[in-house]
């Protein structure tokens, strides 16, 4: 029995001996396999690239603050990618994505965007030097009370007094920043008081009215070369013109609206703008306004940049500056001898006075204007333009300018007279039942209408020759009231 109990001991230790030993490659132990984690290290900053201390950041489940130099870490990160988020007051939170590789130090920067001060609805501007928050708004009703409605910036501001347009002409909606009525949908906006030209009158050489080539005296050189044409006996054009214009207003074929934005009482406080409108009187001073009025939106295609009232003698009187007038194509037609030349005539620099008749109370009824002078410049270039549709005008195919029109360029800055008249146009003229003697004008005075230029008296490019014209014509204005769009 004991042989067999020793031997069983035997082969036991013989067997799980056997079992425990390995080659001796087998005894050297585990291999160095390097780093299996990676890190992560960053800074937090302003816009300004400042520092921001005391920053929260959240990653792989952990939270850490930034330092005094704005910088934070993590260490022992597995590799992959993951989310950085960063908090702190007075800033909006921030999400980056960063990838984590074994034995490396991630490095990031993560730029704070402050939070506004505003509400989600309103806008931050700069007024009197500080940034302030802003309502948007397309007109008065959008503001609270002691507020007024801006276009320019689209805002409402805590008074009146707004800087105005300094620059000339006046922005378009493809101006920066774009005005804020170029957003708007026309029929829907609110539009300002409002004043209708009644008359319109190209006054005498030497009665009206600014002086636009700074020598003391008022300039009118458009109505000094018809009043000297007039002289020689030659077709009264500035009377044409003037009963033109007339028979046009009463007709209801040039309806002119200056419309007040920015007006709301009449007193020498505050600007405002003057946009120039066209429609028509629908109901005994009620007016609709022409789409073809606007640039986009509800935004003018011709205004003035600067208006004011001022009180003189115990009168307000009203100012207005740096205007840019497109006026419709029956004042193109008046101004070339009443051919209907198809094609508006640009005024610019205009400049506007007027007398103001009525009382805060009435303004939201409109404006009524007295005594007002309306002046600036016409250019040479564009009369020559009128000329020459005129010319080519079927009514005036007595005319033998060929293709051309009636002038061409010269070389030397100036126009000559290509038409070969031989006064056929008389007969013509006189058989045409509407009285229309333009054709018989153009063709007799076409060689003193290419030395027109010689008579323009404002430099309007700089180059120290004279390329337009002044003008000063009055006017008379009755109160009106927006109520719409004509569609």
């Amino acid at each position: 029995m004991k042989k067999f109990i020793a031997m069983n001991i035997t082969i036991f230790f013989v067997v799980f001996g056997w079992m425990g030993c390995g080659s001796p490659e087998d005894s050297e132990g585990p291999t160095n396999e390097g780093p299996t984690q990676g890190s992560l290290q960053g800074e937090v900053l302003t816009e300004e690239d400042e520092s921001i201390e005391g920053a929260r950041v959240i990653f792989d489940g952990r939270v850490e603050y930034t330092d005094g130099d704005g910088v934070f870490s993590f260490s022992d990160v597995d590799p992959g990618s993951y989310i950085v988020e960063v908090e702190q007051d007075d800033f909006e939170a921030r999400e980056d994505e960063v990838e984590i590789h074994a034995g490396e130090v991630t490095e990031i920067s993560v730029i704070m965007t402050p939070l506004s001060p505003c509400e989600a609805q309103e806008v931050i501007v700069e007024y009197e030097g500080e940034e302030i928050c802003a309502a948007p708004c397309s007109h008065q009703e959008d503001c609270d009370d002691g507020e007024y409605c801006w276009t320019r910036e689209g805002v409402c501001w805590p008074e009146r007094g707004f800087e105005l347009w300094a620059e000339y002409p006046p922005p378009t909606c493809d101006a920066a920043p774009r005005p804020g009525r170029c957003d708007v949908d026309p029929v829907e906006f609110k539009y300002g008081p409002a004043s209708m030209l009644s008359e319109l009158v190209l006054a005498e050489a030497d009665q009206c009215c600014s002086d636009l080539t700074d020598d003391g005296e008022s300039d009118n050189a458009l109505a000094e070369y018809f009043d000297a044409l007039d002289i020689l006996g030659l077709y009264e054009l500035r009377a044409r013109f003037n009963d033109g214009m007339d028979s046009a207003i009463s007709a209801g074929e040039f309806d002119l609206i200056f419309e007040y934005e920015g007006l709301y009482e009449l007193a020498e406080d505050g600007e405002f703008w003057i946009s120039l409108l066209h429609g028509a009187d629908i109901d005994d001073g009620d007016v609709e306004v022409d789409l073809a009025s606007f640039d986009d939106g509800a935004h003018p295609l011709s205004l003035f940049s600067e208006a004011r009232i001022e009180e003189v003698g115990g009168e307000l009187v009203l100012y207005a500056e740096k205007g840019r007038l497109l006026m419709p194509e029956v004042f193109s037609k008046y101004l070339v001898f009443g051919v209907d030349v198809g094609e508006p005539t640009l005024l610019e620099q205009v400049r506007l006075e007027a007398r103001v008749v009525g009382s805060s109370a009435m303004v939201e009824d409109g404006v009524i204007l007295q005594q007002g002078e309306l002046s600036g410049v016409i250019g040479f270039q564009e009369i020559i333009e009128h000329l020459n549709t005129t010319a080519k005008s079927p009514s005036c195919a007595c005319l033998d300018g060929g293709s051309g029109g009636a002038f061409e360029a010269d070389g030397v800055g100036g126009y000559s007279c290509i038409l070969d008249y031989d006064d056929n146009c008389d007969i013509q003229d006189y058989l045409n039942a509407q009285g229309d003697f333009s054709c018989h004008t153009l063709g007799e005075l076409c060689e003193v209408f290419a030395s027109f230029d010689s008579a323009a008296d404002v430099d309007t490019t700089g180059d120290g020759e004279p390329d337009a014209f002044s003008f000063g014509m009055t006017f008379e204005a009755e109160a009106v009231k927006v109520v719409g769009v004509d569609q």
